[in-house]
């Protein structure tokens, strides 16, 4: 049996691996409960108020169309990805298969280290591409569920604005970890090429993923909410 060190060819390639698990994996586990802990600096918490009111909004003017009209774009871009994300896996395979059985010798079962991040872009596609098909399928409850009567959804699931706001939150989160789960392969794929690319390229993912998109507010003076109404949605989300 080999040891696991064996999959890297330098040490810098198993600083990058580990940078590479913290920043894809257990970041992006961790990250529903950091915006929780930092809601007053995390982008996704203002989408999560703006979307409540723009299903508040839809409800009460009764304009079901705009909400279906705007699932459909994102369905038919969450669709196109799913579609797209297959047909890599077939080409990510080939390469595993292409990479396992070298010109002129025989298929081996062994794993080697450019077996080893084939491997791993298999297995981020499937992640993926499990996640377009969980946006998806939340999606479609949401374009069905828009058009219930708001008083029976409170009745049944307690507010119907809150659980339209959720379901919607939840296919968005599917959709935005499926496309880093895609940004994924980049750094992968430099790996190929060289150990400090890989390194560096997941550091860059890292940066732009925790300062930039996650929790940009991290460095901005944050304005006060004005009493005008809305302060109860800023208390509800720990602002």
């Amino acid at each position: 049996m080999k040891y696991w060190t064996e999959f890297f060819d330098s040490p810098v390639a198993v600083i990058g691996f580990g940078l590479f698990v913290l920043v894809f994996p257990v970041y992006h586990a961790c990250l529903q409960p950091l915006r929780v802990r930092f809601a007053r600096f995390a982008t996704g918490k203002r989408f999560q108020i703006w979307r409540e009111s723009w299903v508040r909004r839809i409800l009460e003017q009764g304009d079901v169309t705009m909400g279906v009209q705007q699932m459909r774009n994102t369905t038919m871009v969450a669709s196109l990805l799913a579609s797209s994300t297959l047909i890599m896996i077939g080409l990510a395979g080939n390469l595993v298969f292409q990479l396992s059985r070298p010109q002129g010798a025989k298929l081996t079962a062994s794993l080697t280290p450019a077996v080893f991040k084939g491997v791993l872009m298999i297995a981020m596609l499937a992640l993926a591409f499990s996640l377009f098909v969980a946006c998806l399928r939340r999606l479609g409850q949401f374009t069905i569920t828009i058009g219930a009567n708001p008083k029976v959804m409170d009745q049944t699931v307690g507010s119907a604005v809150g659980y339209l706001t959720a379901l919607y939150g939840r296919a968005n989160r599917a959709y935005s970890v499926g496309i880093r789960c895609l940004f994924s392969l980049f750094p992968l794929a430099l790996w190929f090429v060289n150990d400090w690319l890989f390194l560096l390229m997941t550091l860059a993912l890292g940066i732009r993923f925790v300062f930039i998109e996650d929790f940009a507010y991290l460095f901005k003076r944050r304005k006060r909410p004005l009493p005008d109404g809305q302060g109860s949605i800023f208390q509800r989300h720990n602002f």
